[in-house]
């Protein structure tokens, strides 16, 4: 019976030093609070990501940015051969001011306002009021005239983006009362697009304009008018240019 209460005594005190140790355990210590693990803590969190500051806005470069265009081609006019060799620089600040600086120095230095609309730049001369327009792809913009003359980004190393296409652009050139019967599949019509290339280049040979790609065909009046220009189903802008 003595043995009996000896071994009951010793498990009651067993007992209890396990409890005592488990509320130890549990107990929160002020300097070392336990916690929930964080679900960051267990996975990778996510990156925040910033949302890019725009180029473009109210119709103007948010920073400073200039394009170099350098135009070298050579043709045959009346049998005799001519090469045009072009180096210009256009410089565009954030208030709506625009430079056309000759690289060869042979031309004066043009000054513009400019505006950009989309994906058309719409640059007025101050002297005299002339009008040039530039298609607009952010890293390359293009003279909308006859030589479609592509100028790349200063520092971009756009001819690093390979050979993919960005756009397709074209000058369109008709005759006061002209039908849209000339703008057909067709070896008199000279109208054709061309596609823009991610590098700044254009493809060598061309497709014909076709008159229905035209969101408006109007030959009434001489003078330059802005439109659209529909390859596969996409829109572009295009000039075009009533003699």
């Amino acid at each position: 019976m003595k043995l009996i209460k000896r071994l009951f005594a010793l498990v009651c005190i067993f007992t209890t030093t396990i409890l005592l140790a488990g509320c130890s355990f549990l107990k929160k210590d002020d300097n070392n609070t336990t916690k929930k693990p964080n679900k960051q803590d267990l996975t990778t969190a996510r990156p925040t990501v910033s949302k890019e500051k725009p180029i473009v806005e109210n119709g103007l470069f948010v920073l400073d940015r200039s394009y170099t265009f350098n135009y070298n081609n050579t043709s045959k006019v009346d049998g005799e051969t001519i090469n045009v060799t072009m180096s210009l620089r256009l410089a565009f600040d954030t208030k709506g001011n625009a430079t056309l600086v000759d690289l060869s120095g042979k031309t004066d230095t043009k000054e513009y306002t400019y505006t950009i609309d989309t994906r058309l730049i719409t640059c007025t001369n101050k002297d005299t009021n002339k009008v040039d327009y530039y298609y607009y792809y952010e890293n390359v913009i293009v003279s909308a005239d006859v030589f479609l003359m592509p100028g790349t980004l200063d520092g971009a190393a756009v001819s690093q983006l390979g050979t993919g296409t960005l756009a397709y652009c074209a000058f369109v050139v008709l005759k006061q009362g002209d039908v849209p019967a000339v703008l057909a599949k067709d070896k008199s019509n000279t109208n054709k697009y061309y596609t823009l290339r991610k590098n700044g280049t254009f493809s060598t040979s061309g497709n014909y304009v076709i008159a229905d790609q035209l969101e408006l065909f109007n030959t009434a009046v001489k003078g330059t008018y802005v439109t659209t220009m529909q390859v596969s189903k996409t829109s572009y802008p295009v000039v075009v240019c009533v003699q």
